[in-house]
């Protein structure tokens, strides 16, 4: 047997077709190249069996396992017992990974030994490969800490894991999550390790009607509050909290659709809560360097939030308590605005695209 990889790039693939070709090109075409391509094959009908074929002729370092048909928790699993790598990217097989993704992950958990999850920010593309959003997620310990409390702080086919700390802590994808089985999963890891993202867009996330996470939007979304909800309860177990208010968070602050800031109702309160979820969550970690940090970038999401719509009952209150937690919020907030600008100045051909997709229910969540 030869030695080991230094990575195993982990694709569950399941009648992935129309877009596989691409997946593992992305993959073949990456600057690092020390790596295992691990393909798992969860019974698919169409001619992805004839295209790993073919592509595993072309590449020894392509490794296909097939399977009768058990869905995606249980293809994961699969994934991992057999993987050899001492790192595990995920890749999902409709995506892109731009050619330097593995090069810049590796080298940065070579660096730091105490990270043992690693996303990055990707752009979602359309079926037709064209650029429509720019996805980011926070790039601190704590503040990836904070986030996760209401939605997955990672974008699942971005991330790499170190695979000792797995398998010495007995870590896998759960069954009882199904549609969740990621954030579970980040939940549990973090329990052991630190966790980073890199503030660079390292994958093009395919968004189109048949991908996975389309086709389970809505489960995914109920599944991950009730979640979101058992966690809340866990970090900040004398926090009075229901499953209405962390839907309603998460909507407006966390992981919500381009819409949720004109559905949800109240927005004012459901700021409020958010920053006394915020105050009860930031003394436990008072000691922590980034406390500071991550108390004013969040105040300056709950004020932008607010800011750009109809005034609501109370709104100057909540802006007096902004302000008293983060004297600096006016030039937050105004760069917050001018890079939201900016963004949609960029993306400004590709808008309509984004709001087809979100109408239509493709627009795929954070898993």
């Amino acid at each position: 047997m030869t030695s080991p990889p230094v990575v195993t790039v982990l694709m569950p693939v399941y009648n992935g077709e129309p877009f596989l070709k691409d997946a593992i090109g992305s993959i073949l075409r990456q600057t690092y190249r020390e790596f295992e391509l691990l393909i798992i094959d969860d019974g698919s009908t169409d001619g992805t069996p004839n295209t790993l074929a073919e592509s595993q002729r072309r590449d020894s370092r392509i490794v296909v396992h097939r399977q009768a048909n058990q869905g995606l928790t249980a293809t994961l699993n699969r994934g991992l017992s057999v993987a050899r790598g001492t790192f595990i990217a995920r890749m999902d097989q409709d995506d892109v990974a731009l050619p330097t993704r593995l090069a810049k992950q590796v080298a940065f958990l070579s660096d730091r030994p105490d990270v043992a999850i690693l996303g990055t920010a990707y752009w979602l593309i359309d079926q037709k490969g064209r650029h429509v959003d720019l996805k980011r997620f926070p790039t601190s310990d704590l503040h990836i800490r904070w986030t996760n409390l209401l939605a997955p702080a990672f974008a699942h086919p971005t991330v790499m894991l170190r695979r000792d700390l797995l398998l010495e802590n007995g870590l896998w994808y759960d069954s009882a999550f199904p549609d969740v089985e990621d954030y579970d999963l980040w939940r549990r890891v973090l329990r052991h390790s630190r966790g980073a993202n890199l503030g660079e867009a390292l994958l093009d996330y395919r968004c189109h009607p048949g991908s996975m996470s389309s086709l389970r939007r809505a489960t995914q979304l109920q599944s991950s509050d009730l979640l979101a909800l058992q966690t809340v309860r866990e970090e900040l177990p004398d926090f009075p909290v229901s499953l209405e208010s962390v839907s309603r968070m998460r909507r407006l602050f966390v992981g919500g659709a381009p819409d949720d800031e004109q559905q949800v109702e109240n927005r004012v309160a459901v700021g409020n809560a958010y920053l006394d979820m915020l105050d009860a969550w930031l003394s436990k970690h008072h000691d922590n360097p980034q406390t500071a940090t991550v108390r004013r970038q969040e105040s300056a999401r709950v004020a932008a939030v607010n800011l750009f719509h109809v005034p609501q009952e109370g709104w100057g209150r909540l802006c007096r308590r902004l302000l008293a937690l983060s004297p600096l919020l006016p030039f937050d907030v105004g760069f917050h605005y001018l890079k939201a600008v900016s963004k949609r100045f960029k993306l400004g051909l590709t808008m309509p695209i984004r709001r087809r997709l979100a109408g239509s229910g493709f627009s795929r969540p954070v898993n």
